[in-house]
């Protein structure tokens, strides 16, 4: 759920994004304190809550990924968001390196 949570901020700071400098931020460093200062140093670096955040953006969109590490200690669901705001997950058995992680494709959860 922290994952989730943490996602939903992403897409809240995005959004916050795109209204101050017209195109979505290219890094989550680029929303952090050292940037936008729209979220936390911890998520800015790309970790938290036992997850790996990573941002894939273009100006006029973005999608953004949360995975469990180290794999299954903090989690076994991969999940994923874009500019549509769908959060949507992938459950695993092995590792999310070694399975597909969520995507586009993807079941949604909310």
């Amino acid at each position: 759920m922290a994952a989730i949570q943490a996602l939903v901020s992403l897409q809240a700071a995005q959004a916050q994004s795109l209204s101050r400098q017209g195109n979505y931020a290219g890094s989550l460093a680029e929303l952090g304190p050292q940037g936008l200062a729209l979220i936390p140093q911890d998520l800015a670096n790309g970790t938290r809550h036992g997850y790996q955040f990573q941002i894939s953006a273009q100006p006029t969109d973005y999608r953004l990924y949360a995975t469990p590490i180290p794999f299954p200690k903090t989690g076994r669901r991969s999940s994923y968001t874009d500019a549509t705001l769908i959060i949507r997950e992938n459950w695993g058995t092995v590792c999310v390196g070694a399975a597909e992680p969520a995507g586009p494709g993807s079941p949604e959860i909310r």
